[in-house]
């Protein structure tokens, strides 16, 4: 999938679950961030023109939900083509037993 998009948009970023044996635990703030860092590895230019939203001590401390998808959204307004793939399984690991995280995640 993610070969295709390469193909189709200029930028495409991504999770993948490491599988189903994997014990790995991982939250939607540690999806954003990975996000949020392919953005920057993919064009330099975006961290010279947020210097002041990307502090890289401010990426570190804790955020709510909104606020990484805002930073998401921020960075992607310039950017030409975005496609994202994001594989939930460790996500419904992580939440399986919180009815309500697929909704908070659509709605972010």
């Amino acid at each position: 999938m993610i070969k295709h998009l390469r193909g189709r948009a200029q930028y495409v970023f991504w999770n993948i679950s490491l599988g189903p044996r994997s014990e790995r635990i991982v939250s939607m703030n540690e999806i954003f961030k990975t996000i949020i860092f392919q953005a920057l590895q993919h064009s330099g230019q975006l961290f010279t023109d947020f210097a002041e939203q990307l502090n890289l001590s401010e990426l570190q401390s804790s955020h709510t939900d909104r606020e990484w998808v805002d930073l998401i959204c921020l960075l992607f307004m310039k950017l030409p083509e975005v496609s994202i793939v994001l594989e939930t399984e460790d996500l419904h690991k992580m939440y399986r037993h919180d009815r309500d995280w697929i909704e908070r995640f659509l709605n972010q």
